[in-house]
């Protein structure tokens, strides 16, 4: 049987063999489930806010509120790694070697359940210092408290689902992940009107749903990978391969501490804008959401380029490579400058949906309208940066998101003071243009380096 006939007979899932067709049309058709899936994930997060501070009180949603950065800090290191550990599986697929990938499939989810059962257990610990690091007021401290370490004893479920849905993804599957997110994100609003508002559980209630919630989604995309017969991994296969799993973690570290710094520039970044004021906080809490929203297809199609740059590196295509990037580009520009234009043109009609104080909607056009002006070059930096990462460069992106972090403290440190809110503005947008160029010009540099590399057979 040849190396091909697996990858035909395990099509009845949704996976796509992304070194063959036209490249626009497959990363196009990749990104839409993953925009989607992003997009309800958002909504789902209004409406878990909006389930918390209805059925709880206000003093409830500032204690989940409260632990949103610091979420974001561990979370976001694990999920990196995950991440990093899962880049050689789309290689091994477009490569089309059945045996490396099964056993890169087995060795990378002994990784991450690793991973993910120490920082479960280390974060529980941390929790309490971390939260008086943070000086989290007192009245909120107990709840806060409640919240983060069930949610951090649930961290092993959150990364067995990423682990399940990156290696979905990189076998070209976007739409068993579309569907988890789908069926997790109903279940959780259910659980959560019946533990919050019919039960009373509390705070403990809403993190309790979200960790159940979790749960469906690595079952549903659990019973998705076991009809993808390339991907099921011989017994022989989860034999624990030192050199193996070292050689992932290697390659994910990067990953979770790129991560990492992203969420200490926002952190750091959030302490300035506190300095000035409620009435600051609230319009860059304001400008921060609708980023956060209007990034979303951007970060779908560098999710769709690192699946495509991935499989088609490790079928040492590079000039599918190269015409997928400039197709992505394309696509993320006409995106950017579109979904842009809202935020450069209508600021204070956006900033009116969610505020009412007019003070603060016009300090909202001091940032709005410059995040939509660069949006595409934003979007430049994910297209970028997932590129590099499917290439297995996962320090170079470590790199930007320091960069990111020099960049918005250098920024806040000299502007902060004599400009006020627009100085933060200037600090947000240097860290886009410096990492979207860096990632850029660093992306170039390795395609001359790998087709020099081809014709001189090295």
């Amino acid at each position: 049987m040849s190396k091909a006939s697996p990858q035909r007979s395990s099509l009845r899932t949704a996976e796509k063999d992304m070194t063959q067709g036209t490249p626009w049309k497959l990363i196009l058709g990749f990104f839409f489930p993953l925009l989607l899936g992003n997009c309800f994930q958002q909504v789902y997060n209004l409406v878990d806010t909006i389930i918390v501070g209805k059925g709880i009180s206000d003093q409830a949603l500032a204690a989940v509120g409260s632990t949103g950065s610091l979420h974001f800090f561990i979370f976001g290191f694990v999920i990196g790694v995950t991440n990093g550990a899962s880049i050689p599986i789309a290689q091994a697929y477009g490569a089309k070697d059945p045996a490396r990938l099964k056993k890169i499939v087995a060795q990378s989810g002994l990784t991450c359940i690793s991973v993910g059962l120490l920082f479960s257990v280390l974060s529980v610990v941390c929790t309490v210092p971390l939260l008086k690091l943070l000086k989290t007021p007192a009245d909120i401290f107990a709840d806060a408290k409640l919240y983060m370490q069930i949610f951090c004893a649930g961290l092993i479920i959150t990364t067995l689902y990423n682990y399940a849905s990156c290696v979905l993804r990189a076998i070209g599957d976007s739409r068993t992940p579309l569907w988890s997110i789908v069926i997790s994100s109903l279940a959780n609003v259910v659980l959560d009107i019946l533990f919050v508002i019919v039960w009373h559980w509390g705070v403990a209630g809403a993190a309790i749903a979200t960790v159940l919630a979790q749960i469906l989604s690595v079952v549903f995309c659990a019973i998705r990978l076991h009809k993808a017969e390339i991907v099921i991994p011989k017994r022989s296969d989860w034999k624990p391969d030192l050199k193996t799993m070292l050689g992932l973690i290697r390659l994910g570290l990067p990953v979770g501490f790129m991560n990492s710094v992203t969420a200490c520039g926002g952190m750091l970044l959030q302490y300035f804008v506190n300095g000035m004021g409620s009435i600051y906080t609230a319009a860059y809490a304001v400008c921060q959401r609708f980023f956060g929203f209007f990034e979303q297809p951007g970060a779908a199609i560098g999710m769709a380029v690192s699946t495509y740059v991935g499989q088609n590196f490790g079928a040492k295509n590079l000039d599918r490579i190269r015409t997928g990037i400039r197709s992505a580009c394309c696509m993320t520009l006409i995106i950017g400058l579109a979904i842009g234009s809202l935020e450069w043109f209508f600021p204070d009609t956006l900033a009116g949906l969610m505020l009412s104080d007019r003070a603060t909607i016009r300090l909202c056009r001091q940032l709005l309208p410059y995040g939509g002006m660069l949006l595409w070059l934003l979007n430049f930096l994910f297209v970028y940066r997932y590129a590099c990462l499917a290439m297995s460069y996962t320090t170079v992106p470590m790199i930007s998101g320091i960069l990111e972090l020099v960049l918005r403290v250098s920024f806040c440190l000299l502007l902060a003071g004599p400009l006020g809110f627009p100085g933060i503005t200037i600090a947000e947008m240097s860290a886009w243009v410096g990492a979207a160029l860096f990632l850029g010009c660093y992306y170039h540099f390795i395609m001359r380096r790998l087709y020099q590399a081809q014709k001189t057979g090295v």
